[in-house]
C-alpha cells in the first residue's frame, strides 16, 4: 500500500506511539492540580526505556534475547488480557461520560432557574457530588425525583469505574510487570555490571521483580516512584489480593476514600491517589511494551516482528492518517 509515497515500518509506528504516551499525563495535570508532577514521572519512564533499554536491546545480545522471548512467547497472553479489559473499560467509560453530561445539563438548568449554586464556585471531587450544589428547598417534587435519579445512576457508574480500576491494577500487576521487567531487569543488570543468573531466563512472579528492583536501585531511578518504594509495593500486593478474593473493594463515598480490605491488613487511600497509582503503572507498562517491541522489530525485521505487530494492532487499534500505511517486513 502506498499513500503520497509515505509508508511506515512496524517499529516506526510503535516508536511513534511510544513518543505520545506522556500526552495523557499532561491531560491529567490539566484536569486536577493534585496531579502536578505526573508529566515528570511519565517523562522519566520514557527516558529509562529510550536512553537505556532501547540502546541495549539493539547493541547487547543478552538483552535482545530477552526481547525476543518477550515478543515470541510472553506478550500474547498479555495482549489478550488487555483486549478483554479494554472492551469492558470502554463500554463503561462511555456510560460514565453520558451520565456526567446529564449532571452538567441539570446543574446548568438549575443554575439558570436559581435552584443551584454556581458550579465554578465549588470544587467537586467527583460528578456524584453535584447534589451539594442543588438548592433542594426550591425544587418541585418532580425535579427532586429527577435529581435523585441522575445521582443514583452516576453513583453506580462511579462504583463500576473504581471496581474496573482495581481489576486493571490486578491484571497489570500480574501480567504486565513480569513481562516488562523480564527485559528491563537485564538492561538494569547490564548497566550495574551484574552477572546474568539462571532466573533471568524465565518469567518470575511480580513480587520477585519488585523485591529485586528495590534492593538493586535507589530512589533516583526513573521507575522508583512507580514500583520501587515499600509503600507502593505493599499497595500493589494488597490491591492484587483484594481484586481476587470475595471481599472486594469498598469506598467511603463522603470522604472519597478507597478501602482495600485484605485478609490480614486494610489499606485506605484517597480516591485520586488510587487512580493515580493505576495511571503510573499504565505509563510504565505502555512505555515498556512499545519501547521493547519497537526496538525488537527494528532489529529482527522478519516473521516474528510481523506477527507481534499484528497482535499489537489488534490490541491497540489506532486511526492513522490516510497518507501513512503499515508496510510489513519481508522475511528474508
Amino acid at each position: 500500500m502506498k499513500g503520497n509515497n509515505k509508508s511506515l515500518y512496524a517499529h516506526e509506528i510503535l516508536k511513534s506511539d511510544f513518543y505520545t504516551i506522556h500526552e495523557e499525563a499532561k491531560r491529567q495535570e490539566n484536569i486536577d492540580p493534585r496531579n502536578k508532577g505526573e508529566v515528570e514521572i511519565a517523562i522519566g519512564v520514557f527516558k529509562f526505556f529510550n536512553d537505556t533499554v532501547i540502546p541495549l536491546l539493539i547493541s547487547e545480545p543478552w538483552v535482545y534475547n530477552a526481547a525476543l522471548a518477550f515478543a515470541d512467547q510472553h506478550i500474547q497472553n498479555y495482549f489478550l488480557s488487555v483486549r478483554l479489559l479494554a472492551e469492558q473499560s470502554y463500554k463503561y467509560q462511555i456510560n460514565l461520560q453520558e451520565t456526567n453530561k446529564e449532571v452538567v445539563n441539570i446543574v446548568m438548568k438549575m443554575t439558570n432557574e436559581g435552584k443551584s449554586q454556581v458550579a465554578g464556585e465549588i470544587h467537586l471531587a467527583k460528578a456524584s457530588d453535584f447534589t451539594k450544589l442543588i438548592l433542594f428547598e426550591k425544587l418541585t417534587p418532580s425535579e427532586i425525583q429527577q435529581v435523585n435519579d441522575i445521582y443514583h445512576r452516576v453513583l453506580d457508574q462511579e462504583q463500576i469505574q473504581v471496581t474496573l480500576t482495581l481489576k486493571n491494577i490486578r491484571e497489570l500487576y500480574e501480567m504486565g510487570i513480569p513481562r516488562i521487567m523480564f527485559v528491563a531487569q537485564r538492561a538494569i543488570k547490564h548497566t550495574l555490571g551484574l552477572k546474568p543468573a539462571k532466573s533471568n531466563g524465565k518469567l518470575l512472579q511480580p513480587s520477585d521483580y519488585l523485591d529485586w528492583f528495590s534492593k538493586k536501585v535507589d530512589e533516583s531511578h526513573y521507575l522508583f516512584p512507580i514500583i520501587g518504594s515499600k509503600e507502593i509495593q505493599k499497595f500493589f500486593k494488597i490491591a492484587r489480593n483484594v481484586g481476587s478474593h470475595h471481599i472486594g473493594i469498598k469506598r467511603d463515598q463522603d470522604n472519597n476514600i478507597v478501602i482495600l480490605e485484605d485478609r490480614y491488613e486494610t489499606l485506605e487511600l484517597p480516591l485520586y491517589q488510587f487512580q493515580q497509582r493505576y495511571r503510573y503503572l499504565v505509563y510504565m507498562i505502555d512505555y515498556g511494551t512499545r519501547a521493547i517491541l519497537s526496538a525488537f522489530c527494528e532489529v529482527e525485521k522478519g516473521e516474528i516482528a510481523n506477527k507481534v505487530f499484528k497482535e499489537y494492532n489488534k490490541t491497540f487499534p489506532v486511526e492513522y492518517p490516510s497518507d501513512i500505511n503499515f508496510r510489513p517486513y519481508l522475511v528474508k
